[in-house]
């Protein structure tokens, strides 16, 4: 309770109530005491007191039969006797005295009732054992005790033990010391206790609440350790933005000691990276929302620039005047790497250190804004290296890395600094040629660009020589956004692909119209076998004379519910870019097994080169066989001659492991590649197909005549049979009767049929 708070509580008492400061200013005189004395209110306050040193020092009654009579003077000089009986107010720095004349209706006793039963503090009179003789209600409703509930007990009932030795005094404390009070119920009360003899083997305890002050200090101990101990900064200034503390963090994260920033301005720390603008966004930010976070970078004292993610809030008084500003922020400079790190990664080739297709767009973008306001061109540029796949087939997968390398280096070496060059992925890259005056510009860096992808390089002990198929799209009028020109760029890569590779095309509407179709085909063939699209036709293979029927040929067909009837061609080629080719390999693999055994008749069935790189493929053909339960020798594999050239080593070591199943193999459209007899005397072939190219004219053209003779005779002359394909009259076949062909197999024989069909002639 406030002097303030006393002063009105003892405004309505009957007895002269005085109360002096430290210095003995009178700081209370209620109305009993201007009555009393003669002195006004405002006569008296904050001035020496009137009275003399016997009053205001006046000993604490032993009891209300025990109160001293002093003399003084009033104000009209008037002398009189009156009894006095000081009070302490502990934690007010004040004592406090109060008057009364005895003879005057003898009000002694109920007086100093009076004072006891309402005062603020809890007051206690205990005998020389502890025991409590008076309580008054303050000291009850401390305790929350009814009424008369101390008398007769000990004050160790409700004064917690605090390890201090025993003294003569009967309430075990020393004076003014602060101790813990059991309530009633259970709860503990933080209190400071007063202490004073009154008379023969009594003391008087005064006890007052401080139980929130108690709270309000540990709560500031526990602030000051947070603030030390924290790990991020803090920064405190004044209104005026002068430090007036800084805690532990600051200094380690900054290198200025406290009494280096001390009544500083923080501005001290600015690195010079954020222009004035920054800091006035800033500060009418934290002026108007009380508040500002956000990223600063600052300069420690050594001089290195860090950054640090930084909140500043603004304490406002209770008029709502800005008091201090507080700055908390902690050292993200670490992070603000990392994030670095993780963004170039997302950014660039991890092989190559390019910029990849997510940073191309990005650059495409740039360069089409700026050539845009400028009034000129850009040109994209798609790279795709020929056979590349064959090639890391061929030498490894760690040889192949280093060659890609290489060639990242001669194309970034091949344009001009401004200019941009991506790994797309694989062997495909993409060049951005900016601030083009003319499409031909781009001409003089394609030239460049083969030059460069054509210059010989040794991997893995071997020479090597690569060629490259380019795509050419311009900003703008092929296309005004990354998008569409990346689509374009691609469009005139594969035509250049189409047109026998080692070339360049700049796109052309026309391109864009295939790459639609082809784009619409492949999304169609991704879901053909899953709505059972697909079937199988089979072609008769027939002896050089006679009808038997020595095999079939499974030959795929594609009957798309819009397209209608896609053939091969269309195809074929797409699903093994795509890759779909192994599902539907595996599919046609299967019902031709499953025909091979119905019919107890050879099935053979054609391989991709695609299936044949699969490292997986054997383990399937095994699994087949076991599945269907054919015999491996109904089953005849063929691989065209230029498939078998890609990789021939590895080619010959697979088909002797199949061959080893039992299964046949056999070469179709031999005579159209480059296989040489000793690579062609490697592989563990049963058969060998004359191509149609060559049985077609072979009634007019000695030259086709001089090829099938010399496929027959080296056929034979290596233990395999020899089948045409593409016989469709009978004078062909009577003409490589006498050639010695062996078998024969086309129109004349049979169209493709159903196997519905076949099983009619089976069981005819």
């Amino acid at each position: 309770m406030s002097v303030r708070q006393l002063a009105a509580l003892l405004e309505t008492l009957p007895v002269a109530f005085v109360a002096h400061d430290s210095h003995g200013h009178v700081v209370l005189w209620n109305p009993a005491a201007e009555a009393l004395l003669g002195w006004s209110r405002d006569e008296v306050l904050g001035r020496a007191s009137p009275l003399p040193a016997a009053v205001t020092q006046a000993p604490v009654p032993a009891s209300p039969s025990h109160v001293p009579l002093v003399s003084l003077k009033t104000r009209s000089g008037e002398v009189i006797e009156v009894a006095a009986a000081s009070m302490p107010m502990t934690g007010h720095e004040a004592s406090a005295v109060a008057l009364w004349v005895p003879r005057e209706a003898g009000l002694d006793a109920p007086r100093l009732r009076a004072l006891f039963e309402h005062a603020p503090d809890g007051v206690v009179v205990v005998d020389s054992k502890g025991v409590v003789i008076e309580a008054n209600p303050a000291m009850e409703q401390l305790l929350g005790c009814r009424a008369g509930d101390l008398t007769q007990r000990t004050v160790a009932d409700f004064i917690e033990s605090h390890g201090l030795p025993s003294t003569t005094n009967p309430f075990g404390v020393t004076n003014a010391e602060t101790l813990l009070l059991r309530r009633r119920d259970g709860g503990p009360v933080t209190v400071r206790l007063t202490t004073a003899p009154i008379g023969v083997n009594r003391t008087v305890g005064f006890f007052r609440d401080i139980t929130g002050a108690r709270r309000n200090e540990l709560e500031r101990r526990l602030f000051s350790r947070v603030f030390e101990t924290s790990g991020e900064a803090i920064l405190i200034t004044n209104e005026h933005n002068a430090v007036i503390a800084v805690n532990e963090a600051f200094t380690r994260i900054t290198g200025y000691a406290v009494d280096e920033v001390l009544g500083k301005n923080p501005s001290l720390l600015q690195s010079g990276r954020h222009d004035q603008a920054f800091y006035a966004s800033l500060w009418d930010t934290l002026k108007t929302q009380g508040s500002w976070r956000g990223e600063l970078w600052n300069r420690r004292k050594g001089g290195e620039v860090y950054c640090e993610w930084t909140t500043i809030n603004a304490i406002r008084d209770a008029a709502g005047a800005v008091t201090n500003y507080v700055a908390v922020f902690a050292d993200i400079t670490a992070v603000k790497d990392s994030q670095a790190q993780v963004t170039y990664l997302a950014q660039h080739d991890h092989l190559t250190g390019l910029p990849n297709r997510t940073l191309l767009r990005d650059r495409l973008a740039q360069a089409t804004g700026v050539a845009q306001r400028n009034g000129q061109q850009v040109a994209l540029m798609m790279v795709d290296l020929d056979g590349f796949k064959s090639i890391n087939g061929t030498v490894g997968p760690y040889e192949g890395d280093t060659l890609l390398m290489e060639i990242a280096y001669r194309l970034k070496d091949a344009v001009r600094e401004g200019d941009t060059v991506a790994r797309m992925g694989g062997d495909e890259f993409a060049i951005v040629l900016t601030a083009l005056d003319s499409p031909a510009q781009s001409l003089a860096v394609v030239s460049k660009v083969r030059a460069a992808i054509a210059e010989p390089l040794t991997v893995g002990g071997q020479e090597l020589s690569l060629t490259a198929s380019i795509g050419i799209a311009v900003f703008p009028q092929d296309g005004d956004t990354a998008n569409v020109l990346l689509t374009h760029a691609d469009s005139a890569m594969y035509t250049a692909k189409e047109a026998g590779r080692d070339t360049s095309r700049f796109f052309t509407e026309a391109m864009n119209t295939r790459t639609l179709d082809r784009m619409t085909l492949a999304n169609a063939l991704g879901r053909a076998l899953e709505r059972d699209e697909f079937r199988l036709q089979y072609q008769p293979q027939r002896p050089i004379v006679g009808d038997t029927l020595l095999g079939v040929e499974a030959l795929l067909r594609w009957q798309h519910p819009e397209l209608g009837l896609v053939p091969p061609d269309r195809f074929i080629h797409l699903a093994e870019e795509t890759g779909a080719i192994r599902a539907i390999g595996a599919w046609v693999l299967r019902q031709a097994a499953l025909r091979a055994k119905a019919w107890n008749l050879s099935v053979s069935v054609n391989l991709s080169v695609v299936q044949l790189q699969d490292p997986d493929f054997f383990t399937h053909v095994t699994a087949v066989l076991k599945e269907t339960g054919v015999a491996p020798t109904l089953l005849e594999f063929e691989v065209t001659e230029s498939v078998v050239m890609k990789d021939p080593v590895a080619t010959a070591e697979l088909l002797g492991r199949l061959k080893a199943l039992g299964v046949r193999l056999s070469m179709d459209d031999f005579g159209t590649g480059y296989s040489s007899l000793a690579q062609l005397k490697r592989l563990p072939l049963d058969r060998l197909k004359i191509d149609r190219a060559f049985v077609r004219d072979v009634l007019s053209d000695p030259a086709d005549q001089a090829v099938v003779q010399a496929v027959i005779a080296m056929g034979h002359a290596l233990k395999l049979r020899i089948i045409a394909e593409g016989v469709e009259t009978q004078e062909q076949r009577v003409l490589l009767a006498g050639f010695g062909c062996d078998e024969v197999q086309g129109f004349l024989c049979g169209h493709p049929v159903d196997p519905e069909e076949i099983d009619k002639e089976r069981r005819r």
